[in-house]
C-alpha cells in the first residue's frame, strides 16, 4: 500500500485562509501605530506653538487684559486670553497684578477637531 504524502487541496486552502487572517490583523495593526504617531505628533506641534506664544506674553504681547488669537501657517489657529487675578484676601495692591494666561491651540484632523490648552501665570502692571 502505498501513503500519500504531501497536503490536500482543503489543507492548503485553509492554510492561506488563515493567513490571510493574520496578515490582515497585523496591517490593521500597522495601521492603527502610524495613525497615532501622526496624531503623536500633531499634539506635539499644538504643545510647541502654545509655548510659543506664552513665550510672547510681556515681550512682544503686552500683559493686561484681553483676548488675542490669530493662526500659524501649518493650519493651527491660536487664542489667547489674559484675565487679571484677584490677590488673596488681607494682601494689598501692589503695582504688579497677577494675570492668568490661557492658550488654546486648535487644529483639524480628518472630520474631528482637536484642540491643546495651557494655562500659566504672568505679572503685568496693575
Amino acid at each position: 500500500m502505498k501513503t500519500a504524502r504531501g497536503f490536500s487541496l482543503l489543507e492548503v486552502l485553509v492554510a492561506l485562509v488563515i493567513m490571510a487572517l493574520a496578515l490582515s490583523a497585523i496591517m490593521q495593526l500597522f495601521a492603527s501605530g502610524a495613525n497615532r504617531v501622526a496624531l503623536s505628533d500633531e499634539y506635539l506641534r499644538a504643545a510647541m506653538h502654545a509655548r510659543s506664544q506664552l513665550a510672547e506674553v510681556g515681550s512682544l504681547i503686552p500683559v493686561e487684559q484681553g483676548h488675542r488669537e490669530g493662526s500659524f501657517e501649518d493650519g493651527f489657529a491660536w487664542r489667547m486670553d489674559l484675565i487679571p487675578m484677584e490677590p488673596p484676601a488681607g494682601m494689598l495692591r501692589r503695582r504688579l497684578r497677577a494675570y492668568q494666561v490661557h492658550v488654546v491651540v486648535e487644529w483639524e484632523r480628518g472630520m474631528h477637531r482637536r484642540q491643546f490648552a495651557v494655562d500659566s501665570i504672568r505679572l503685568g502692571k496693575s
